[in-house]
């Protein structure tokens, strides 16, 4: 493979102020807000990843790492980011992972086929997704209208926040949404981490009537003993992992399997092949992948999923909670949903990228 060499490293930081904010058990999103880096080689071809966290302030010395190094060179290029980035810091493995996955983008690029193609020698194929999430507050339309208005655009599972009011109103809330879009759309809860252990337990108990194919994240993502204790109660399906930021975080909960449904964030575990070697450490479990992001998280993760053998038990995240940022993307058939599955783009690398001018709209510093 000829040499392709590393020119600049860019980030975009961009922000989007929401009209109306919306809340969760433990947060309040006012804007959107997200971290472009490209990456650009000598022969001009760019790549991009996306970070949620502000990563600018750690840029400079990745750059400085990294213009000159061959991208084909792959393990020497991850001993440079480690070297220059402390991977026990989340921020700075998301960063990493954003890294990753544009120099991923950039290669299968410029090897004129799809990123899952040039990985794993698999085509992009349509996933099983679901909707994500019905939030508190959002906008003027009722939880139950939303939720029948994704099922009419085709989604067969729906994801609902809980945890932010008292149980009775939460319920009440599930009552209606599960009322409004019957018995066949497969509800889950997601808690954020407001729970300990036995109000956990007490929850998935009063959550019973209303058919909820996992509860996620009700405890500390990296309580172990809370996880134990959950596991040990059995009455439920336990889903989490967005919480954790590498390969090894995820180990002792895929030994002691804790896990029902094992979920991940591509970028935010360090990218492509620490992502990989989570869902195969996690073989034969559902794994869910995660993403809350622009466009280019979302095509990243759909065809990380692609990379997996056909018969995986995979469920793409689409995150459906107002933001802007989407629209500075075209994507050949717009992540088009059918049957309730989603498909990558089909050209070549994540086979989309930023319409730079409205990406500058949103710019900020």
């Amino acid at each position: 493979m000829m040499a392709m060499r590393i020119q600049a490293v860019d980030v975009f930081s961009l922000y989007a102020a929401l009209f109306r904010p919306f809340h969760w058990a433990t947060g309040t999103a006012a804007s959107r807000q997200a971290n472009l880096v490209r990456v650009r080689l000598d022969s001009g071809v760019e790549g991009w990843g996306e970070s949620i966290y502000d990563t600018s302030c750690i840029l400079k010395g990745i750059s400085l790492a990294l213009v000159g190094e061959d991208v084909a060179d792959r393990q020497r290029v991850a001993r440079m980011l480690s070297n220059v980035v402390p991977l026990n810091d989340p921020i700075s493995r998301e960063l990493i992972g954003a890294v990753d996955v544009a120099i991923w983008d950039a290669v299968s690029r410029s090897a004129g086929v799809p990123l899952c193609r040039f990985i794993s020698g698999m085509d992009p194929r349509a996933v099983d997704a679901y909707a994500s999430s019905i939030y508190y507050t959002q906008g003027d339309e009722s939880p139950a209208l939303t939720a029948r208005r994704w099922r009419e655009a085709g989604f067969s599972g729906i994801k609902v926040k809980i945890g932010g009011r008292p149980l009775a109103e939460d319920l009440d809330r599930l009552r209606t949404i599960r009322a409004g879009v019957g018995p066949d759309v497969c509800l889950m809860v997601d808690a954020n981490q407001s729970y300990d252990a036995d109000s956990a337990i007490a929850l998935a108990e009063a959550l019973g009537p209303f058919d909820i194919y996992w509860i996620e994240e009700p405890v500390p993502a990296l309580d172990l003993d809370a996880h134990r204790a959950l596991k040990t109660a059995a009455r439920f399906r336990l889903a989490a992992g967005e919480g954790l930021h590498s390969f090894d975080a995820f180990l002792p909960f895929l030994a002691e399997d804790l896990l029902d449904v094992v979920q991940f964030n591509v970028s935010r575990v360090g990218g492509v092949v620490a992502a990989l070697d989570i869902a195969k450490a996690a073989a034969g479990k559902q794994l869910a992948i995660h993403h809350w992001g622009t466009p280019v998280g979302l095509a990243a993760s759909l065809h990380l999923a692609c990379c997996l053998p056909i018969g995986s038990r995979i469920l793409m995240e689409v995150d459906l909670s107002p933001n802007p940022l989407r629209g500075i993307w075209d994507w050949p058939g717009n992540g088009t949903l059918r049957d309730s599955q989603i498909a990558p783009p089909s050209g070549s690398g994540l086979g989309i990228a930023p319409d730079i001018e409205r990406l500058s709209f949103y710019a900020i510093g």
